[in-house]
């Protein structure tokens, strides 16, 4: 009897063993690039990992100088996790046709979409027929289209019926209200396509990923462009150190387009809207950033072209997961070990 509960005992001991050992292998950080001080990269461990009950996996990347010089993924090993952007992915939508706009071939943000994307041209409603939406309503959340699928479980559809054609179902007059949309930008991707000749992934692979030496920045769906880009946290930490660098527009169209307020008094009067981009002030220094967020993670890119810092941040939850303001103050004081 002493053999045979000595026998199971060890079973036991060795199956936990493993199964610790598989847990370990599973939940292994993984170190991608690091040129920073030993004691900054403990100090950043310290913080993601008092966070780790709120994440499955969290990667988060910092540049200074425009050079990535901190990259990792906590919670696995597997440095080419695809994570997905939520709406921060509207960024690189924007930095896309901002190109083309820089380039000559959108003549002009006030540009009618329809006249890139055909597709809209007799979607206005009647009584907006002389306000077409442009290119900078939809960089600007004042399309007026919707935004969520469903209020209170009744669908909210992008078109309507009217006379017997589908046009927009618009919440306003473009240009005289502002709501936050991504829905508007699928009529982006469709001027993308429209101007370049080429499917959506195709401009984004050949004008953010080949400018900043990235290989994985990329749309894996249709639903919206803004909302279906994902990478590997090193090339999204590559896609904000490119916008810092002026990589994909001139600085004087970032002073002049990007920075500019297209509409003021957002998230209570601290940041202001401009294209796409949320754009405020830290002491003499303009930052741009984007959030985004859905049921599965949270995304955050920072870029501070003053201070020549920029970083990213994605995660997937656990349930519970970690709020807005933690993950936005986690990434801002990793940022702050390496100034």
């Amino acid at each position: 009897m002493e053999i045979t509960h000595m026998a199971l005992h060890l079973r036991h001991t060795a199956a936990l063993a493993l199964a610790l050992a598989c847990t370990s292998a599973s939940y292994a950080d993984k170190l991608g690039v690091n040129s920073i001080s030993e004691a900054a990269q403990a100090a950043i461990d310290k913080m993601v990992h008092a966070y780790s009950n709120g994440y499955d996996r969290l990667g988060i990347g910092l540049a200074v100088d425009g050079e990535v010089v901190f990259a990792k993924i906590y919670g696995s090993d597997d440095l080419d996790h695809p994570f997905k952007w939520q709406s921060v992915g509207k960024t690189v939508v924007a930095m896309t046709v901002l190109q083309l706009y820089e380039q000559g071939r959108i003549r002009s943000l006030d540009d009618p979409v329809s006249k890139y994307a055909p597709q809209y041209a007799d979607k206005m409603p009647a009584a907006y027929q002389d306000t077409p939406i442009t290119i900078r309503h939809v960089l600007t959340h004042t399309s007026g289209l919707p935004h969520v699928w469903r209020v209170k479980g009744e669908p909210v559809p992008t078109f309507k019926k009217e006379d017997g054609r589908q046009v927009f179902n618009l919440k306003f007059r473009p240009g005289t209200d502002w709501s936050y949309s991504t829905r508007a930008m699928l009529l982006l991707r469709h001027v993308i396509e429209g101007v370049t000749g080429n499917a959506f992934p195709d401009a984004v692979d050949q004008l953010i990923n080949k400018k900043v030496g990235g290989t994985k920045i990329e749309c894996y769906g249709r639903q919206s462009a803004g909302s279906t880009i994902q990478s590997p946290i090193l090339d999204m930490t590559r896609f904000a150190a490119g916008v810092m660098n002026h990589a994909f527009v001139s600085e004087k169209l970032l002073k002049e387009e990007l920075a500019k307020n297209h509409w003021d008094n957002l998230r209570g009067g601290e940041a202001w809207q401009g294209l796409i981009w949320w754009v405020l002030r830290e002491g003499d220094h303009l930052v741009f950033q984007h959030n985004g967020h859905d049921n599965t993670g949270r995304s955050f890119l920072y870029v501070n072209p003053g201070k020549r810092r920029s970083a990213a941040i994605s995660l997937t939850l656990k349930r519970g997961g970690i709020g807005k303001r933690e993950y936005r103050r986690l990434l801002t004081d990793a940022l702050a070990l390496v100034q």
